[in-house]
């Protein structure tokens, strides 16, 4: 269910096609069964920045299927260049790809390039992916998972002078698929997007402003039970549900810029603001409640909400060393908010030497970052991990007080790399999924998330090799302590907490990732992947409805580990036509995505890109 894409874009298809980095871009992807885990977000680099390094996570996603564009408008903030480069030109101005796999497994992307010169780019694209395929559930019982995935998105740049670019993005997405526990019910939703970027500089004061709206919207509430259902509950709890059980639908908007000023020709200050701004038509996480007599929320009325964060920075870079040296300060209004101000650090450290000798290597780099903050968790960012959560429910925010990374790496030498790694983390308020199995509910919805506090701490190491421009290894190997406390989720306890790896939502203990790649000959490139995740994990909340007291009982449940091998392999017949094909969990591996989705097995996808 979940799937990962493998991005073969029209600068793509990796190397493929050759073209530079500024021609045609948009991604073409291919589907990949994979399991949850938080993706990272990175700034978007328009001109020269601090490259601090940052930990390379196991490359894996846990959105549902393709995602060739952020729907859901974060803002990223951007630094201007003191000179905006002319747009470079491509011979070609449009792409398309299409690829298939039985029994049906669709993919389809085209875009076009209305406006190319050298100044201003003007491009569209659409995308589609399907997927149907047939999976046991934990009853035994047989369920067709059915999803499908539309598009749309319209980019613009312009290049207003040699220190000024403005930048605007316009999308919509749209999805349709079924609920696996509820035969005959098809859910559908949308989002949109817009954002617009003005970037620019005069002397040494570099600024940028950015505003954005998105949109994102269930078309149908309760899906399991029939109107006079929930008439029958609303008079037997004596309960008025009012607009409660109407699809969730939230509105975000988000105004953001910065602002950088040389001090010297080695430092810089500066000032980043970012407003993000949510807006749901009701919430949120136990409106259930209120009619089993468990509460007495009042979810089903307006759910709004806004941080505003300031981060003052000091920018260094002298010899080998470059430095961000920041604090995020985070303020917080609205509904369901208990901590109005929060503070955590924005730090960057990133050293390098070529001078290094010992035991043969030359090159040595370390870095570090701590970086922290308060973490919005949109609807859109909790339907990218699951399409099976409640289309009734909104999220409160999360804090971050602490997310601590380093590592060392050594070379490369002779074509080899050694890196090794670790971190830290520490989460309030993270939202981890669970299973609701409480017999009551007339909803059939398994899936839940539920906010924990949770700290830990994260090792690995990781090697690659390269032998000139035939083949390519690479090797890496994570692990991290996984163990809650049950007594959390039942009391919510100051002193109980989840010990783990918060970004890991899947709860895995162990993660190894390793690729091979190699090209014979310079028209065709072999692939072969594989990934291992053990340790997996939720828990089963089951609740008694015969107890008063304790009963709630919490159960770890075991997802299963993934266990999958890949092989893809890519030939260029000319420079306009290229042709791919990509096999997926070759053993036919079975596991769950979440609790009650089984993986695909498997699967793949074959098919043929064409520029012009």
């Amino acid at each position: 269910m979940n799937k990962m894409r493998y991005i073969l874009t029209l600068v793509a298809i990796a190397v493929a096609l050759g073209a530079t980095s500024q021609e045609l871009s948009k991604e073409i992807t291919i589907d990949k069964d994979i399991v949850p885990e938080l993706k990272e977000t990175s700034k978007m680099t328009i001109s020269p920045q601090i490259p601090v390094s940052t930990i390379k996570h196991s490359p894996l996603s846990f959105n549902d299927r393709a995602k060739t564009a952020e729907v859901s408008a974060f803002i990223t903030q951007l630094e201007p260049a003191d000179n905006v480069d002319t747009m470079k030109l491509s011979p070609y101005r449009g792409y398309a790809m299409l690829g298939y796999f039985p029994i049906y497994n669709l993919d389809f992307s085209a875009g076009y390039r209305i406006v190319d010169s050298e100044d201003m780019k003007l491009n569209t694209w659409v995308q589609y992916n399907g997927k149907t395929y047939d999976g046991k559930v934990r009853s035994g019982e047989e369920f067709t998972f059915d999803d499908h995935e539309v598009n749309v998105d319209i980019d613009f740049a312009h290049r207003i002078s040699q220190r000024t670019l403005l930048t605007a993005v316009a999308g919509y997405s749209f999805n349709a698929f079924t609920y696996p526990w509820k035969k005959g019910f098809a859910q559908n939703v949308h989002r949109t997007n817009v954002d617009a970027k003005w970037l620019s500089s005069i002397g040494g004061l570099k600024y940028n402003v950015g505003l954005g709206y998105s949109y994102f919207g269930f078309e149908k509430g309760i899906s399991a039970a029939t109107q006079t259902e929930v008439d029958s509950l609303a008079e037997k709890y004596r309960f008025d549900f009012g607009n409660a059980l109407n699809p969730i639908k939230e509105h975000v908007g988000y105004v953001n810029a910065g602002a950088t000023i040389e001090m010297s020709d080695l430092s810089t200050v500066g000032l980043d603001f970012a407003t993000t701004m949510l807006f749901d038509e009701h919430s949120t996480t136990e409106w259930w409640a209120q009619y089993y007599g468990s509460g007495c929320y009042e979810n089903y009325k307006p759910y709004n909400r806004a941080i505003f964060s300031l981060t003052p920075h000091y920018d260094l870079t002298y010899k080998n060393l470059k430095a961000k040296i920041g604090v995020k300060l985070d303020f917080q209004a609205g509904t369901s908010v208990d901590k109005n101000f929060t503070v955590a650090p924005d730090v960057h450290f990133d050293w390098s030497t070529t001078e290094l000798d010992w035991a043969g290597f030359t090159t040595l780099s370390a870095y570090a970052n701590f970086t922290g903050g308060v973490h919005a968790n949109t609807i859109s960012s909790m339907f990218e991990e699951s399409h099976y959560f409640s289309p009734l429910m909104a999220y409160d925010q999360s804090e971050l007080p602490l997310v601590a990374d380093a590592g060392v790496i050594f070379g490369p030498f002779k074509g080899a790399t050694l890196e090794l790694f670790g971190g830290y983390a520490m989460a309030n308020d993270w939202y981890m999924p669970i299973v609701d199995t409480d017999e009551r509910r007339h909803e059939n919805y398994n899936q839940k998330m539920e906010q924990t506090d949770i700290r830990g701490w994260h090792v690995g190491v990781g090697a690659s090799y390269s032998y000139k421009k035939w083949a390519k290894i690479e090797a890496r190997y994570t692990v991290a302590p996984q163990q809650t406390d049950k007594q959390y989720y039942i009391d919510h306890s100051a002193d109980k907490e989840s010990n783990g790896y918060f970004m890991w939502r899947d709860r895995a203990k162990h993660v190894v990732n390793a690729s091979l790649m190699v090209t014979p000959i310079s028209s065709l490139d072999i692939s072969l992947d594989y990934e291992y995740r053990g340790g997996r994990h939720t828990y089963e909340m089951i609740f008694h409805s015969n107890q008063f007291i304790n009963a709630f009982e919490y159960n770890r449940v075991s997802l299963g580990h993934v266990n999958n091998l890949s092989l893809g392999g890519l030939y260029r017949l000319t420079d306009q036509w290229s042709f791919f094909a990509r096999l997926e969990n070759l053993f036919n591996h079975k596991y769950e995505l979440l609790y009650d989705i089984p993986s695909q097995g498997f699967t793949g996808l074959v098919g043929a890109t064409y520029k012009f």
